[in-house]
């Protein structure tokens, strides 16, 4: 099962949501698959099954895949773009509009939450 870290998880229940990533290693990810999502620190968060990739130019993301952002910071191209600047192992290379980037919608599997998310902890008070 594939492990794929996102920055900033929130909103993991209810609708699905998409992260986007630097270049194209996501292409060969099928739909309906499953992975296992993470965050920064390598720690479990949850699974989640695959709905859709989107895989081109930054300047070409569909507007509508960004505002299902799990990351607020990501939901608008200006943020999207920060995120990847901030996030790509190669400092001196700033992403432009050219460069390819993959978008995954994914719907986060209630029934098999690792951490507790807030309102979790809510309801169990």
């Amino acid at each position: 099962m594939k492990r794929i870290t996102i920055h900033n998880p929130a909103n993991l229940e209810g609708a699905p949501i998409s992260a986007i990533f630097p270049g194209d290693e996501y292409k060969a990810i099928v739909e309906r698959e499953e992975v296992q999502l993470v965050d920064p620190t390598d720690q479990d968060i949850t699974y989640a099954e695959v709905l859709n990739v989107w895989v081109g130019p930054l300047a070409h993301v569909p507007a509508m895949l960004l505002e299902m952002s799990s990351d607020p910071l990501q939901r608008t191209f200006a943020g999207a773009h920060m995120h990847l600047v901030a996030r790509r192992p190669e400092a001196d290379k700033i992403p432009n509009q050219e460069t390819v980037v993959s978008v995954l919608v994914l719907r986060p599997k209630a029934s098999t939450l690792i951490r507790p998310t807030l309102n979790d902890i809510k309801r169990a008070r």
